[in-house]
């Protein structure tokens, strides 16, 4: 009732909102679904009313994640303000291995002129052991264009070298070297890459660009681009 009264362009006060759902609720983990609403704010064109009843709701369920995954929904589709980024802050600080949260905060270090943080806050998920397409590819992205390559590529390198298991590592170690034109020794480590990272189709995609460029086979080039496409993520790159 309460979505469909926002739906129909029915605004409720905030404040009054919250304390309702809150009262309607069985018990403090029922609550953590209303976070949802402040979404119904944001697709109604009211963004403003849908953060000040995030920060209300809040203030009482601090500890939902949920709170804090609808706060990194409207920070990649609105314009950032203080409150919302000291949400994405505490969210952060509490769900360290939550991939939306912690990526939404990455995002905004990016943006505001911060790659050294960004790359902190998305290796850290790896670390944790999060492996999804999109982290790995913002990650890979980061790491191509930050001024420290060099070091990041010996680094990963070292690591993937001193464990054959780390496939995150051979990933990073593989692209950097594709960006370095080493196709060849690229690949070697790609290869490796894939057989524990088969959701990630940036994977498939260097291998592709390694054999087009290094040595010129197109039709391998094309198995592994076809390979990327059956990964099944959204990686604009396998289109490239």
């Amino acid at each position: 009732v309460l979505r469909a009264d926002i739906g129909l362009g029915r605004f409720p006060q905030p404040d009054a909102l919250a304390d309702r759902i809150l009262a309607l609720a069985a018990d403090p983990e029922e609550a953590c679904a209303g976070f949802d609403l402040a979404s119904s704010f944001r697709r109604r064109g009211r963004p403003e009313l849908g953060l000040a009843f995030l920060r209300r709701l809040h203030d009482r369920l601090g500890h939902c994640r949920q709170g804090y995954r609808i706060a990194a929904d409207l920070a990649t589709r609105t314009e950032t303000s203080t409150e919302l980024l000291d949400l994405l802050e505490i969210g952060a600080e509490k769900f360290p291995d939550d991939v939306g949260i912690v990526s939404a905060l990455a995002e905004h270090a990016k943006f505001t002129g911060q790659p050294d943080r960004a790359i902190g806050l998305l290796q850290g998920l790896v670390d944790r052991g999060a492996r999804t397409s999109g982290l790995m590819g913002s990650l890979d992205a980061l790491y191509a264009q930050s001024p420290d390559r060099a070091a990041h590529r010996a680094r990963f390198i070292q690591q993937a070298d001193a464990s054959p298991e780390d496939h995150a590592s051979a990933f990073f170690a593989g692209s950097l070297l594709h960006y370095d034109g080493e196709h060849a020794r690229s690949n070697q480590y790609l290869m490796r890459a894939a057989e524990g990272l088969p959701g990630v189709a940036r994977v498939f995609i260097y291998i592709a660009m390694n054999h087009h460029r290094g040595t010129g086979d197109r039709a391998l080039a094309a198995k592994y681009i076809d390979l990327a496409f059956a990964a099944g993520a959204r990686d604009p790159d396998v289109y490239y």
